[in-house]
């Protein structure tokens, strides 16, 4: 009875857990994507809207021939490219800091608790140490390479490229924190049923750690796209008098 009473329970924390990770997956996803979708559907209601314009109106219309300008045709000047980058750069430092201040309390409290506990407990100890001494390499490297970036050697194109790579690499992240929670998960739920030291304490620290990293990750995700969103406001598309494509900026913020 008690063996069956602790395989329901198992059962119920990894169903809970898996429902968890994948609403969480599923918020991010749409997150990611609603912005362009948004974009598309107000577009088109305000096509919609515009009234076609009469006999007298059309005849005051330039001809297709002509050029018109949409607007300011040029990059953001230095200063504002450097600022742009510098706040990028800024935003990874920091949360490289907050990996790293993580690790470090992960590796502390987790050797300490491995050398004093037993069972479950010291495995679960065990294994946030040595996740996060993976986690803390990374985390310096990565500060390190953000403090030592110039912001201003970065031109318009590869300021919209950086930003864009971040973003990319977080996303990755995101899906990599939700498979370490379905792997915890499992783990949990098969050394309730086994009885299994090991597993019940691996188990609930790959939860702990991958719930962490994606909140962290999400979030570092979402900052970084409301940057890039802004930043592609105020870049206009225009016709050159050539005819070819010309990329510019017309806002500044």
């Amino acid at each position: 009875m008690r063996e069956a009473r602790t395989w329901r329970a198992g059962g119920l924390i990894k169903g809970a857990l898996w429902a968890g990770a994948l609403t969480a997956a599923t918020f991010c996803a749409v997150a990611a994507l609603s912005r362009p979708a948004l974009a598309s559907e107000q577009q088109g209601a305000q096509a919609e809207a515009e009234p076609e314009p009469g006999p007298r109106a059309r005849s005051l219309l330039p001809p297709a021939s002509a050029h018109v300008s949409p607007g300011v045709t040029r990059w953001p000047p230095p200063a504002e490219l450097r600022r742009v980058n510098q706040s990028r750069l800024d935003r990874q430092a920091r949360g490289m800091g907050v990996l790293l201040g993580w690790s470090a309390l992960n590796i502390g409290v987790g050797t300490a608790g491995y050398l004093v506990s037993d069972g479950p407990r010291r495995y679960f100890h065990q294994m946030n140490a040595a996740w996060n001494v993976v986690n803390a390499a990374i985390a310096g490297f990565g500060l390190r390479a953000a403090l030592r970036d110039d912001a201003s050697r970065f031109d318009g194109l590869e300021t919209l490229e950086e930003g864009r790579s971040f973003e990319r690499i977080l996303a990755i992240n995101i899906g990599l924190n939700v498979a370490y929670m379905a792997s915890g998960a499992f783990m949990w739920e098969r050394g309730l049923r086994r009885d299994d030291d090991r597993l019940r304490g691996y188990g609930p620290s790959l939860l702990l750690q991958g719930a962490f990293l994606l909140v962290f990750d999400s979030t570092l995700f979402a900052l970084q796209r409301r940057a890039s969103a802004r930043y592609l406001e105020g870049l206009q598309l225009g016709m050159e008098p050539e005819g070819g494509l010309q990329l510019g900026y017309g806002v500044h913020f």
